[in-house]
């Protein structure tokens, strides 16, 4: 299994505790926390980079009422002034893509979810709806600000791995990270990008996404990802 470097936010660490893994759990409509056990799925970090291109049109019914097919997925983990290598394999096969709007937890948000083929987004989307379960997927990005018809951006924070004994004082592998995507008719285009590394512990809660936002605050932007992906059917 690999690991997932896109998640959430520590506001939404609520989620964590009801949720877990691959699988299916109880969603109040919010991503998956930073630090859920689905985080520690996909592990090397696709090469991202290529800058979102501009959209032209939302899909018809809106992003959320389309199926994607993702076409590529990249990670650079060293720098953020190029594209990296494919990193495909690091969906394991879950190559489709739907979205889902909540606003639980505050601003409303829009969350990637990844899936194996079109009739198990599709299943994933009813069940959501229906029975409030929702699998968190392989690619977990949230999008809060709205800043065009075709255009969101958000953040994630990563707190960093709690520290071991091997590493006393330290959270290992934290990352403050900036999301966009940019809708097109016929497909669209997420990046995320930012700050990622070990930073020291502080405070009572040792490795929060508080002290991981503080103490990656103006460094440089050190991992970029990039994927890309065409509309498919409506959902």
């Amino acid at each position: 299994m690999h690991r997932s470097s896109i998640v959430s936010v520590a506001s939404l660490l609520a989620l964590a505790a009801c949720q877990g893994g691959d699988g299916a759990g109880p969603a109040p409509g919010a991503p998956p926390s930073a630090r859920a056990p689905a985080s520690a799925a996909p592990s090397g970090r696709p090469a991202a980079t290529a800058t979102a291109t501009a959209a032209s049109a939302a899909p018809a019914g809106g992003v959320t009422a389309t199926v994607y097919e993702i076409t590529s997925l990249t990670r650079n983990v060293t720098a953020c002034d190029a594209e990296g290598p494919s990193a495909m394999t690091e969906l394991a096969g879950e190559t489709f893509l739907w979205f889902y709007e909540s606003d639980a937890h505050g601003p409303k948000l829009l969350v990637s979810v990844t899936c194996k083929s079109v009739d198990d987004c599709k299943k994933q989307a009813r069940d959501y709806k229906e029975k409030g379960t929702l699998p968190m997927g392989r690619v977990p990005i949230f999008f809060s600000e709205v800043v065009s018809p075709t255009q969101r951006k958000g953040n994630t924070t990563e707190s960093g791995m709690t520290p071991m004994p091997n590493a006393p004082g330290k959270c290992t592998d934290a990352a403050s990270l900036t999301n966009t995507i940019d809708i097109a008719a016929d497909g669209l285009v997420m990046e995320q990008k930012g700050a990622r590394g070990d930073v020291p512990a502080a405070g009572k809660n040792g490795c929060s996404t508080d002290n991981a936002s503080k103490a990656l605050a103006g460094k440089p932007c050190t991992t970029r990802m990039v994927l890309r992906a065409k509309a498919k059917e409506a959902l």
